[in-house]
Order: C-alpha cells, then structure tokens, then sequence
C-alpha cells in the first residue's frame, strides 16, 4: 500500500468520524438569498491561507477530503487554477449524510464562464444539478501529464430552491406592432433583488444586435428539478461566484419555450455574455446544442422574442452592422473587420476561435431563425415560395455531364452533390438553375442547404454566380455551418436571363473531399414599388475646412412607400456640429480616397452592396477616387438606420475626411442597391479645402526650466476615425485647459487625467530640444492608451495610432551627435489614460528618459550662475517645417532658418527673451515667454549634515 493511498484512508476515517456534525448541518436553513456557499482547495498548503482546505495527493493527481458544505445545497459550480495545457479530467460525488454516496459525475468545462480577465491558468465548470439537500462532496482531479502544475480549487454550492417551482409568465403591457411574448419576469422566478440589481447598476446603449447563447448545461430535468431552479443558480453563480454582480444573459428560454427575465435594467440594459456586451441583447437556451437540436418549443419562442426586439429596434434580421461593443472588445473586434457582425449573431460569430457557443446544432440552424423572424415583422407564417422554386429534377435545372451522386437528405427528399476541387484541371462537374419567371423584376433568391446530410463532410465555400439584369454577382456560401433556405439578396432581374450557376470549383483541395450540394433554389418576387424612398433634404456642415479635418453632410431621407425599408453597413452618425461637445460614435468615416467597394492597394473596410438595401451616397465631380466596382461615381455611401415604416422620416449624417487643398465638387443621391437610383445629382456644393490650420507647437518650461507638456480638450471627432486614422492632423486641438511638467516618465492616471475636472476627450502635445551623445542609431519607445505619436526632426519615428488599452511600440532613426528636436501628440478618448516616451542610446541595453538640451551652464532653481548657451526649438507635429523667430524687447525680431534658436553666452543680468514658430503654411503659434537671470556672484551655501546610524 502506498503512503498516498494510506494517507486518503486516514482522512476519509478522521471524516467520517465528524458525521454527527453532518447530522447537525442537516437541519440549517437554506439559502434565502441565493448566495453561493465557496470552500477553496490548494495543492500547496505552505503558501495558501489559513481559511483554505488540502488538496490530498492521489494518482495521477488530486482528491478533496469527503467535505461537508456549510449549508444544503442542489448545485455545483467547479473553478480551478492549473498550467494552460494541463487539461485535467475533474469529476464529482456528491452525499447527502456523507456514508451513502452517488457514482462519480464527470465534470465538463464551460466556456461561456471564462472572461478575458482570468487569464490563461483559470477554467470554469459546467453547472451541475446534484440532487435536492445535498449536505457533502468530494471532487477528483485527473492530471496524470503534470499534476503539479495544478493549484487551487473552488468549489461553489447553493440550493436554488429560494422561489417558486412554476413561475408565471406575463404579457407586456406595453403596446407594440409586434407584441413581446409572455415572459417570467424577476420577481416572478424568485430573483431576492426583485427587479433591482444593487450589486451590478444597470448601465444602458440601444440594442442593434441579438447574440444567441447555450447554457451549456443539461438539456433535461433531473426529478425533483424544475427550469425556475436551473435559472436561479445560473444567477446565484453568475453574481456571486462569477462576481458579475447579475445574471449575465438579457432573457433566458427552457426546452419548454418559458422566457425568463435576465439581467435586471429593461430595455437596452448592458448584459455580461459576450465580452462586448453594449449595443446586443444576449438571449441563451438553457442546455447544450453542441448535437442535440433546441426543442421547438424554445425555438418558437427566441424566434418570436427575436421578432419583438427587431421590430421594436427596427434591426433588420438578415443585416450586417457596426457593433460598438465587439469595437471595444479585444476578443472581437481583431476577429470581425470594422467590428461589423450579423445583427442576429451566435456567441462564436463576436469572440471567434474563443468559444462553440451556442452548440453546432442551435448555430446551424441561426439562417432558419432569420428567415422566421423577417416572416414574423412582415406577418407571415413562412415565405411565399409560389411556383418558382427549381428542383434538381426539373427542367429548370440542366448539369454537366459527369459522375454525381445522390443523397436522401435534400428539399424534396434527395439532392446532389459532388467534391469541391481548388484546380480548374480537376473540376467537371456544375450546375445552372433557371426561372420560368412571369415577368422582369426585382425578386429574392434563396438556395436551399439541406440538412442531415451528416455522413457528409460539406464544403465551406460554396461559390453562386446570379445573372442579374445587372451583371453577374457571387455569393459564398459555408453550407457546413448553415441550413435550409438561405438568403443570397434581392436582385433585378430579366425575365429572359434570370439564373444561378454553382460549380465544384470552391477552392477547397480536391483531398479534402468536401461534398458540395446542389439542391433546390427559389425565387420570391418583390413588389419594389412598396419599397421607395425620397431624399428630402442635404446639408453640408461647412464650406471650408481645412486638410485633415473631417466634413460632415446631413442627409433627411423618407419612405414614401407602403412596406418598411432597410439600409445596410456603413451606418451613418447623428452629430452634424463637430464643434459641439456631443462626440459621435458609430457614425464612420470616409477618407478621401476611400470607397465603399475599396481598390487595389488598399487596406480600408469594404461594404459591398446589398442588393435591396436602401442608401444615401455623396461623390466629388471634379476627382477620382479608384474604386474596386462601378460606383457610378459615388464612393462614399451609408444606409440607413435600422428599419424606417412607411411615412418615418430619418436623418443620416455622413462623414467624409479631406487630406489635400484645393476646391471639390460634391454632389448627393440616394440608392436601392441592385434596384435602382432614389436621387443622383442633388445638392451640388463647392468645398475649398485649405492647408493645414495646426499652429507648430514650440518648446515651452516653468519658472524652473522644467518642460512643460501642455492640454487642450480633443475637438469633436468621430470615434470611428479616431479608432484607424494614422493622420495626427485628423486629432485637432480644443480649448487649452493647462500644462503639466514632463520629462517623458509614464504616466499612468488610470481614469484621471492630467489636469484638474477632465479625465477624457483630452489632447497632449509637448516639444523638446534633446541632446544625443553620440551618433548611431536611436530606439525610441512610445507607450500610450489611447492614440499618440512620436516625431524626432519632424520625422515620425513612432505611430501608436487607434484607440487600444495601454500598448507599446517603438521605432528607429538614425542621429549625429548634438542638439535634435523631439515632439509627441497623444490623445485619450475615454476610459484610461497614460502615454510616456523613453530612448535607447546606441549601445545601450536600457531604455532612458531623454536628455533635457535646453541650456548648458550652471542652474540654480530659477537663475543662472553660468549660462554658456540656450535651444529652443518647434514641431509642426505632423504638419510640415517649421520656422522660428525670437525677440529680447518684444519688438525686434529675428528669424532663423535653422531647426533651433541657438543663444551663446549671457552675461549677468535679467533676460526676458520672447519666441514663436510659424509653418510653411503661415499658421503662427502664439508668442511663449522665458525670463531668467544670470548672476555668477550669487554665494551657494551648504550645509553638512552629520550622519546619524543606530547601533
């Protein structure tokens, strides 16, 4: 027997000998406020506190002693610490007097739980029903590969059973097109903050997109277990253990189709499910759809739920848009470029490669739930197929001749399918539907991918060709990851030419056998002259501006049909007074040679038209802008917002950035993408663009000869530019609000700033003369939260652009030994605020602050006792040269051509020396003051101190 096995024995006998304790833990009371009871286990006893419990050594890893909860409890929930490829095996056993126990219950990892915080080492549980009055457990760790790279574990318990086995759900008594289905609200399930959540206040941003969720939990009850129980632990460890403060999910929904309440706040309360969270509601089924399918009944309901938030928050269900909160979210918005998502989303579609939510069954079955919920708005029961759907056994439906094969599994009983091949040598074998379609016209083309095809491996790219009236247009298609009817857009169409082509020609490898599937496609016409749209009025905020600076155009746009209309991404913004303090957030930004279709050479955001899509479009007449596609000369273009009811009016405010002088053109339209113009050549206006306005920012010190960086409050620009403009003369300068001293030393103020009463929307600037000892190459390293800039000579050395966390870069030059000039811009949008700068001289292994090269000579505080020379110098900060001037009385000047004011020796005596930059542009910075004295007779006393020491 070994010692380990001998050691378990005599803890589990020291155990059972405190079973009348257990006896005694019996008759406590439940949980009334759903507080989680937590007992920590540590792997190492020498380092973890006194309130902890051992984790006993046991093979290939850990066993806890047989351990009596605080109180009875009916659910679990595991957290453990351990190295990240540890991927241990943990399993369970519960008891209810600590002598008769269950079997073991393997224990599966739930992703949902983790958040970017906890970091690589922390991993969470599944919840897991044990059983009612639950009084002991003890948990198992397998870790065979490294089992001390193990470290803690907590175990939660609670007993859920604090509210009512069967809740009552209620309508809402607020009126609405599409009515909300009944729901159970928070008072009702038991929730013991009733509609409140003190722990967590509600923070509120209105809803665009609707992200599906699994909880990832058991599909059915165990007996005695009721849904209601299920929802109040999924709370109780979501405020407590979690420490979320609130249950993370907006709506919960049972197998049964019950809708609970979630988080507490109403509509467009920011939930805790996805890592972005502002601007979505999550809505999760409780259980796991990994292969399973969600019961009908709970799809009915999430579709219906769906539908009442899509039609309260006019979203469109088949749209794609700007989502602010993946923008913020470092698990999302690196994965979804420009932080666009579909507007009904699964989990894994916002935090890509993080995690399967919501199951592969629930994710596969999303294009379903958005062809109900478009029927539902549109008060349908299903889409009006007709007559023209086009089966592979119709004479519609014409292939190549070559070798195909046939699968029961497709619309009509059975479908076609062959194997994707990446080589045009390789490929035989396509397809053409064609349409008996009773007239020319706009119509919505739908191809049907089967389902239960699941002895197939499926292509992931599936590529169809549409002849439209307008031209061939092709669509891609992952028909792994989606099933049933699938919406390619709605196209123009000639009655004579309609049709759709699919080959074997995906690009995926002819070895990887990908089954590509041919079955029915479909056909539903659309009565356009329901869908128009009238573009009322156009606004041009301003005439003139300056390069770099942004112009807004206000767009006022009405439906003048009969059924609603919808527009697409890019979404315009609502503030058209960039001067104002209101700062624009969503609406985006186009920089001047930028186009929506994007070009060759390019690495801005595309935003391909969607066929059917309403949009407002602006272009310049006089200069071309290369485009990717026929634009028809507007490149800058954005939808409208959401869903707009017939009579609805709506401004769109659009956001263009200029970069070089001169006078454009502009003129505006409107659009039904792939149908036809709304308005072309409306608003004809002339805009001057002048060179930059950026006065030079010079080098500036206190009375004490200490370098000053100076504030200025962050003109109104929109954040969507903020977040990818490389321009430093897109951040332009408010109001000044004071200087601080700098000498390059991080700073971090966290969510303070510099300055008294403004820890956001602020703007940094300093200029510095610096010393380089010798030559050779220079590091210079950058650190900054939010955007900031780096120029040595006015060459820019470091571009820590974007709005990030607090982030590091750094960049080269090479300098001759002497005096150079060292200029940083930085700003801060919101949230935490820090920026510093340092350097590496050559041969150095460390980075330093740079050396100050104002003066040289002997300073004393505020006076010299030896001045030998004096540099002052000036940047343009990304703006150009510069020029400076300087004066002793105010009123003669002179002016250098060389990059510093360079003033020898000064005898004694007082100085007051004044000095200004201006640019090649003639922007002038304002007249700065230095004033010191020089007096080589001043006497310098000092002190001796004795040294004291202790014995």
């Amino acid at each position: 027997m070994t010692s380990w096995f001998r050691l378990v024995i005599c803890i589990g006998i020291l155990w059972a000998l405190m079973l009348p304790w257990s006896a005694r833990s019996a008759g406590l009371e439940r949980t009334v406020d759903g507080r989680p009871d937590e007992q920590l286990f540590v792997a190492d006893q020498t380092v973890a506190p006194g309130d902890t419990l051992p984790l006993l050594p046991a093979a290939d890893g850990f066993l806890t002693p047989p351990t009596p909860a605080p109180r009875p409890f009916t659910h679990m929930l595991l957290r453990w610490s351990a190295a990240p490829d540890l991927n241990p095996r943990l399993a369970l056993r519960v008891s209810a007097d600590g002598v008769v126990w269950s079997d073991w219950y393997e224990v599966q990892e739930d992703d949902e739980l983790w958040q970017p915080a906890d970091g690589p080492d922390l991993h969470w549980s599944e919840m897991v029903y044990v059983g009612a009055d639950r009084h002991w457990y003890q948990v198992r760790v397998d870790a065979p590969s490294a089992p001390s790279t193990f470290r803690s574990l907590l175990v939660s318990t609670v007993d859920s059973r604090f509210g009512p086995a069967a809740p009552t759900a209620t309508m809402s008594s607020q009126p609405a097109a599409v009515a909300r289905p009944p729901v159970v609200s928070r008072t009702a399930w038991g929730n013991p903050h009733g509609q409140t959540s003190p722990l967590a206040p509600p923070a509120y941003y209105p809803v665009r997109h609707l992200v599906i969720h699994h909880t990832a939990d058991s599909n059915t009850l165990a007996e005695g277990q009721t849904w209601a129980d299920r929802v109040r632990a999924i709370w109780s460890f979501h405020t407590y253990t979690r420490g979320w403060g609130d249950i993370g999910y907006n709506y919960l929904i049972d197998p049964n189709g019950v809708i609970y309440e979630g988080r507490a706040g109403g509509d467009d309360v920011v939930g805790f499910h996805d890592t972005a969270n502002y601007g979505s509601m999550g809505v999760s089924l409780i259980g796991t759809y990994s292969s399973a399918a969600p019961t009908a009944a709970a799809v009915d309901s999430l579709v219906a739920l769906l539908a009442w938030k899509a039609d309260q928050k006019r979203i469109d269900p088949f749209g794609r848009s700007f989502y602010y909160g993946c923008s913020i979210s470092r698990f999302c918005s690196p994965f979804n470029p420009g932080a666009v998502i579909d507007h009904i989303s699964g989990h894994r579609q916002v935090t890509p490669g993080h995690t399967t939510c919501p199951g592969d069954a629930l994710f596969n079955l999303l294009p379903q739930i958005r062809q109900r919920v478009q029927a539902r708005l549109a008060g349908e029961s299903q889409p009006d197929n007709g007559d023209l759907i086009v089966e592979e056994h119709e004479s519609g439906f014409t292939r190549s001749n070559a070798n195909w094969y046939q699968m029961a599994c497709g619309y009509g009983g059975t479908t076609l399918y062959t194997f994707a091949t990446d080589k045009q040598s390789e490929s035989t074998n396509y397809a053409t539907w064609r349409p008996n379609l009773p007239a020319s016209g706009v119509y919505r083309v739908l191809v049907h991918v089967p389902a239960g095809c699941t002895a197939l491996n499926v292509s992931q790219q599936a590529r169809y060709r549409i002849t439209t009236a307008g031209g061939v247009v092709e669509r891609v298609v992952n028909q792994a990851a989606q099933t049933g009817w699938i919406d390619l857009g709605t196209y123009n169409f000639a009655a004579s030419t309609a049709s759709l082509y699919l080959s074997d020609l995906t690009g995926e490898p002819l070895s990887g056998q990908r089954a590509v599937l041919f079955d029915a496609v479909q056909w539903q016409p659309i009565d356009t002259s329901r869908q128009r749209m009238e573009l009322v009025a156009v606004e041009y905020g301003a005439t003139t501006i300056a390069a770099g600076e942004v112009l807004p155009v206000r767009f006022t746009v009405r439906n003048v049909g009969s059924d609603p209309i919808y527009g697409q991404d890019p979404q315009g913004g609502s503030v058209f007074d960039l001067s104002s303090d209101q700062f624009e957030r969503e609406g985006y930004v186009y920089d001047e040679g930028e186009c929506f279709l994007g070009a060759a050479n390019q690495d801005y955001p595309t935003f391909p038209k969607e066929a059917g899509r309403f949009r407002v479009m602006l272009g310049p007449q006089d200069r071309t802008v290369t485009c990717a596609g026929e634009t028809g000369g507007y490149p800058w273009r954005w939808g409208i917002s959401g869903r707009l009811d017939p009579g609805e009016t709506q401004t769109i405010v659009g956001y263009v950035r200029f970069r070089t002088p001169g006078v454009v053109t502009l003129r505006a339209g409107a659009i039904h993408e792939y149908v036809s113009y709304v308005a072309l050549a409306q608003a004809e206006q002339q805009i001057t663009i002048t060179p930059e306005r950026q006065s030079p920012q010079v080098t500036r010190y206190t009375g004490l000869f200490q370098p000053l960086a100076m504030v200025y409050e962050l003109a109104n620009t929109p954040e969507r530019l903020l977040a990818r403009t490389q321009n430093p003369l897109s951040i332009r300068r408010g109001a000044l609000l004071g200087s601080f001293v700098w000498y390059g030393d991080l700073r971090e103020w966290g969510d303070g700033g510099p300055v008294p009463e403004r820890n956001n929307h602020f703007l940094i600037e300093q200029t510095r003369t610096f010393v380089a000892p010798v030559s050779g190459e220079y590091t210079f390293e950058l650190s900054s939260d939010d955007g900031a800039w780096l120029w040595v000579n006015e060459r820019l050395v470091v571009a820590n652009t974007g709005l990030h966390p607090l982030r590091t870069l750094s960049g080269t030059i090479t300098l001759t030994a002497g005096l150079h000039t060292l200029s940083v811009k930085y700003f801060e949008l919101d949230g935490s605020a820090a920026v510093g700068y340092r350097v590496k001289e050559p041969g150095a292994s460390d980075f330093q602050l740079v050396r100050d090269g104002l003066s040289s000579g002997e300073i004393l505080g505020s006076l010299f006792r030896r001045l030998d020379g004096l540099r002052l110098s000036a940047s343009d900060l990304g703006g150009g040269s510069t020029l400076l001037r300087y004066s002793w009385d105010g009123e003669t000047w002179v002016t250098t051509t060389e990059p510093f004011i360079e003033i020898g020796a000064l005898a004694d005596g007082d100085y007051h020396l004044r000095y200004q930059a201006f640019d090649s542009n003639r922007n002038e910075s304002e007249v700065v003051s230095l004033q010191f004295r020089v007096d080589s007779n001043v006497t310098v006393y000092q002190v001796m101190l004795p040294l004291v020491t202790r014995e």
